[in-house]
């Protein structure tokens, strides 16, 4: 599981049946140089503080969609927030 923040939405020209015409959103994580381009399914918006699952794990949330990347939660708050190392 992977803390990051909501950079951007993708937007498809054609997606897969599998996908459900569900929305793809740009995650950037601190252990990626790259945004991840990871399946929404609980509906955030850019700027949200996300949890990500990735790997067979999202296969499996996804009800196997062909994904690696699943948006799993929103962060409102965790210890980094309130200065705790």
């Amino acid at each position: 599981m992977r803390l990051g923040e909501v950079v951007g939405r993708v937007w498809p020209q054609r997606q897969l049946d599998g996908l459900g015409g569900r929305t793809l959103m740009q995650v950037r994580t601190a252990a990626e140089t790259a945004p991840l381009v990871a399946l929404d399914l609980i509906g955030v918006g850019v700027g949200n503080r996300v949890l990500v699952v990735t790997g067979e794990p999202a296969y499996r949330i996804a009800d196997g969609a062909p994904v690696d990347a699943v948006i799993t939660a929103i962060v409102c708050h965790d210890d980094q927030d309130a200065g705790v190392a």
